[in-house]
């Protein structure tokens, strides 16, 4: 499963996501790291305008973690870099954007920010919902 990442935190949340998915009661997850969304979706009759040309311009998903028995998505899970993110509308606003069309889909997403904290209980808390 080593996938590089681009970003020093998104390496250090592959890292995590390793471990976490090492252990017995996660074994039947995999993950994929840069998946574009338009691979995530079956459709695209349920997108706006806006939102189908912000998919087919390569938007890309950090981390999809899916299950190995059908390779169906459980989480999406985004890093969300603090200063770029939060100093940045243009960037603020293809995150909503995202976020909205995977609710649309019904598909759950974690967003873990750079300056954040307990991403290890985060992560785990979300597969256990899944």
């Amino acid at each position: 499963m080593d996938q590089s990442a681009r970003y020093q935190s998104e390496e250090a949340l592959r890292v995590l996501l390793e471990e976490i998915l090492a252990e017995p009661k996660y074994n039947r997850y995999s993950y994929v790291r840069g998946m574009l969304l338009r691979n995530l979706l079956n459709t695209v009759d349920l997108l706006t305008p806006e939102e189908l040309n912000f998919v087919n311009n390569r938007a890309s998903l950090d981390f999809v973690v899916y299950y190995k028995q059908d390779r169906f998505c459980a989480l999406v899970i985004e890093v969300d870099g603090f200063a770029y993110h939060e100093n940045n509308p243009e960037q603020l606003r293809r995150d909503a954007l995202k976020d909205a069309i995977l609710k649309k889909y019904g598909v759950p997403i974690l967003r873990l920010a750079t300056n954040g904290s307990r991403e290890r209980e985060r992560i785990e808390r979300a597969l256990q919902e899944a």
